[in-house]
């Protein structure tokens, strides 16, 4: 699954992405992510920092999901509002744990390779 995702799937609620306890997945996909964020400007490495605390916190990362209606799409928090482009720290640790969740699901189900 790719960071990306068809907007239908993207659907679900934040809180309905579980927390996993692979701290490795997180912190491969967040690695991957500051390494985008310096080598393209696409994203503001401190950006990706701020959501890498959030995403570190699962109680805090789903109490500010339902504050500023989060969503892989959309994010009413102040930042959001006033930058108007780009992405805010909360739905950037939604796409993190997407992301992070899919490399988990790949290793448990073997990669697709067949044993």
């Amino acid at each position: 699954m790719s960071i990306i995702a068809s907007k239908s799937s993207a659907a679900q609620a934040p809180s309905s992405i579980p927390h996993t306890g692979n701290l490795s997945a997180r912190m491969t996909v967040y690695n991957h992510a500051k390494h985008l964020a310096r080598r393209t400007g696409i994203l503001e490495p401190r950006r990706v920092d701020r959501a890498l605390g959030i995403l570190m916190s699962p109680g805090r990362r789903d109490a500010k999901a339902a504050e500023y209606g989060t969503s892989f799409w959309e994010c009413y928090c102040p930042d959001s509002r006033y930058r108007r482009q780009g992405v805010c720290k909360h739905r950037l640790s939604l796409l993190v744990q997407a992301q992070a969740d899919a490399i988990m699901d790949d290793f448990r189900n073997g990669f697709g390779m067949a044993y």
